[in-house]
C-alpha cells in the first residue's frame, strides 16, 4: 500500500508545531508498514501556493505508483482534484477534515481576519470539497453535519503520541525546568495572546484561586518538553472558544494531569466521566470553580486509560484508516487488527 498525503499543514524550521499531527500521522501510517510519501504546500508566503504547487502535484502523481491519496485539508483536496483533471484521475481520496472553524460559534469573532481569511471561513468550499471526495473522515462528528454534509463519513480524532506524551514526576520535572518547587502550579499551553483560547479567564479568576498559584503560560515551549511542563503542573487548563478535535485535551490526559476545559470541539465527549478532568463554561466564575476543584483533586486521575479506551494512540488511529485505505482499494483481510 503506498499513500500520497498531501496537506497545507507540516512542520517546518520556523514553525514545528505546524500541523504535527498530520506528520505523525504520516509516521505512524509508515510504522505499521504503509508507504507514505508527504506532498506539504507551504502557504506561510502566500495562498497563491496552492495554485502554482499543482503541477508539482502533477508530477508527483504521475510518477509515484500510489494506490491512495489522503487530503488534510479543503484546499488540499481542491489541489488533488485539480491535479487530477489533468490526467490522473483514477485514484480514490480519503479527504480528513480538520477545521474547527466549521464550529465557529456566530458570536465569535476574528477581528484580524482580511477579506482572504474571511472567505477561509465559509462553509460552502468545505461542504463542495466533502461532496468531491471518494470518502471522508472527520476529526469531529459534528463537523460535516455544520456543513450540511449528508453522506456516510467516519469519525477519527486525531492520535496522541504515547511515547512523547506519558507521565513524569512532578518534582523532578520542576527541578528540570527551573519552576517553583511546591505551591500549585497551572499550565496554560497555548499562546496566551490567541483570543480563542481563553487566556483572559484564567487572569480574571485568579483573584479567586490559592495566592500563591503560579500560572506558567505556552507559545514558546517546544514539543519534547511539553509533557515536561504538562506533568510539573497540577492541572492544565485551556478555555477555547472553539476547536476540531483539541490535541492538548488528549495530550494532557497521555500525560494523566488533571485539566480544565470548555467542551470545545470534541473535548466534552474525549473526556466523558474521566476522573481527574472538570468541564467549564466560558465565564470567569465557572473557570474558577473547576480550577479549585482540579487543584483540590487527590483521587486516581485516569486519562491515560481513556485515550486507550477511545482507540486514539498514533498506531491505532494509523490502523482504522488502514481498514478504509483497504476497503476503498479492494484489498480485503490484509490489516485484521
Amino acid at each position: 500500500m503506498k499513500v500520497l498525503s498531501v496537506t497545507n499543514m507540516y512542520p517546518t524550521r520556523e514553525r514545528p508545531y505546524y500541523g504535527i499531527f498530520v506528520k505523525e500521522f504520516d509516521d505512524a501510517l509508515q510504522g505499521i508498514g504503509v508507504e507514505v510519501e508527504s506532498f506539504f504546500t507551504d502557504v506561510s508566503g502566500g495562498r497563491d501556493a496552492y495554485l502554482s504547487d499543482i503541477p508539482r502535484l502533477r508530477r508527483v502523481l504521475a510518477g509515484g505508483r500510489f494506490d491512495i491519496i489522503q487530503a488534510h485539508h479543503t484546499y488540499s483536496l481542491y489541489q488533488v482534484k485539480s491535479a487530477q483533471k489533468l490526467g490522473h484521475t483514477g485514484l480514490p481520496v480519503v479527504f480528513t477534515i480538520h477545521e474547527g472553524e466549521s464550529l465557529r460559534p456566530d458570536h465569535v469573532r476574528d477581528e484580524k481576519s482580511d477579506w482572504l481569511k474571511k472567505l477561509i471561513y465559509l462553509k460552502k468550499p468545505k461542504e463542495l470539497a466533502l461532496n468531491l471526495a471518494t470518502f471522508v473522515v472527520s476529526v469531529n462528528e459534528a463537523i460535516p453535519v455544520a456543513l450540511g454534509y449528508q453522506k456516510p463519513f467516519e469519525v477519527i480524532p486525531p492520535g496522541v503520541d504515547l511515547e512523547l506524551f506519558s507521565p513524569h514526576d512532578r518534582r523532578q520535572c520542576r527541578e528540570r525546568l527551573g519552576l517553583p518547587a511546591k505551591g500549585p502550579l497551572i499550565l496554560f499551553p497555548a499562546d496566551p495572546k490567541n483570543p480563542f483560547k481563553g487566556y483572559k479567564y484564567i487572569e480574571d479568576s485568579l483573584g479567586s484561586l490559592p495566592p500563591d498559584v503560579e500560572v506558567v503560560t505556552g507559545g514558546d515551549i517546544s514539543r519534547e518538553d511539553m509533557p515536561r511542563y504538562m506533568s510539573a503542573a497540577n492541572v492544565v487548563v485551556q478555555i477555547s472558544e472553539f476547536e476540531a478535535s483539541p490535541m492538548v485535551v488528549k495530550e494532557a490526559m497521555a500525560v494523566n494531569v488533571p485539566m480544565v476545559t470548555t467542551t470545545a470541539g470534541d473535548a466534552g465527549k474525549i473526556i466523558g466521566d474521566t476522573p481527574g478532568y472538570f468541564i467549564c463554561s466560558s465565564n470567569t466564575e465557572d473557570v474558577a470553580a473547576k480550577i479549585r476543584q482540579a487543584l483540590e483533586f487527590e483521587g486516581r486521575v485516569k486519562g491515560r486509560e481513556r485515550i486507550l479506551e477511545l482507540g486514539l494512540s498514533l498506531e491505532q488511529v494509523a490502523r482504522r484508516y488502514l481498514r478504509i485505505y483497504n476497503r476503498l482499494t479492494s484489498r480485503p483481510g490484509v490489516d485484521r487488527s
